[in-house]
């Protein structure tokens, strides 16, 4: 077990026994958390316990990304939507603002570099 609550008690060199040693020492108090999972690691039942936990918490977790899609995932598509059609509307407009672009640069280059070529 990967928290150090095995079947012969607490694994050296674990999480647990890190924990153990930082906090309670050589002496653990009885019905305590730590004792109550060191009771489960030993008889077995900690991982299907913890198999649980982790399947519920995988649950949870799909339930609320499945109600805050249905919430918000409308909004999120109505403000693509609305940047689809201003981009296609600027987009659209470009060939014109080309077109205007080499008009006005034409006329730059006539009246300021040419003013007197065709007087």
């Amino acid at each position: 077990m990967w928290l150090g609550f095995g079947a012969a008690g607490i694994v050296a060199g674990s999480l647990a026994a890190a924990f153990q040693s930082a906090m309670y020492g050589a002496f653990t108090p009885a019905a305590g958390v730590f004792a109550v999972l060191t009771s489960l690691g030993m008889t077995g039942t900690l991982p299907v316990i913890m198999s649980v936990f982790a399947c519920a918490a995988i649950i949870a977790i799909i339930a609320l990304i499945a109600y805050f899609g249905t919430q918000f995932l409308p909004k999120v598509f109505d403000a693509f939507s609305l940047l689809h059609e201003v981009v296609g509307s600027i987009l659209s407009a470009f060939p014109l603002l080309i077109l205007h672009t080499i008009i006005l640069q034409i006329l730059i280059i006539y009246y300021v570099f040419l003013p007197n070529t065709f007087s």
